[in-house]
């Protein structure tokens, strides 16, 4: 039982690392040398648990992916306002931002690197999950009446993702300057709410 959780740690931190050294340098700058001098584990072990430059942003990927998920699932289960449960959602989001900086900058990072745009064909499963609960999201306010019914619930999603990715990257993002919570998910529901 101690290895595996030996092995369990050792993975995390060599995460750990990877996202600290991927939000300083961007994809295309990252090397494993990087990660290994950051981690404190050699090359050979962080080739162990991830193959190659890729598989460990996949895995970056992965943990940020599992995250935005548990927010949604969290929301799902929830019967009140989907206006709401996004006003949560995006709380929920500046908060990890603003809290783990690192995180913050890996997470802006697989959004505007090349590198890591070059990836998108081999990630596209990846977000599957993500966009079918923030679709079931959408859907629930159309049927409830919180978003007008001639709007398609892609564009919904598109446009509450895209006020937040502009939000978190706002270098104010979770300071007293910044748009709250509320205010963002006020600017989708003027645009395409009730």
């Amino acid at each position: 039982m101690t290895d595996r959780n030996d092995a369990v740690g050792t993975k995390e931190g060599i995460l750990k690392a990877a996202i600290r050294v991927l939000g300083e340098k961007g994809y295309s700058d990252l090397s494993m040398k990087d990660v290994a001098e950051a981690s404190g584990f050699t090359k050979p072990t962080i080739y162990y648990y991830f193959r190659n430059k890729e598989g460990l942003l996949l895995a970056i990927v992965d943990h940020v992916n599992s995250l935005i998920e548990g927010f949604l699932e969290r929301e799902l289960l929830s019967d009140g306002q989907v206006s709401a449960s996004l006003e949560r959602i995006a709380a929920a989001m500046i908060r990890a931002h603003r809290d783990n900086p690192d995180f913050a900058r890996a997470h802006l990072a697989c959004h505007a690197d090349s590198g890591v745009k070059a990836l998108f064909p081999s990630m596209m499963g990846r977000f599957a999950r993500i966009e079918e609960l923030m679709s079931d999201l959408m859907k629930r306010g159309v049927e409830r009446g919180e978003f007008r019914k001639d709007v398609p619930v892609q564009i919904l999603c598109r446009t509450f993702t895209s006020i937040l990715h502009m939000t978190l990257k706002d270098p104010s993002a979770g300071t007293a300057t910044a748009p709250s919570a509320g205010e963002m998910v006020g600017i989708l529901m003027r645009g395409i709410g009730r």
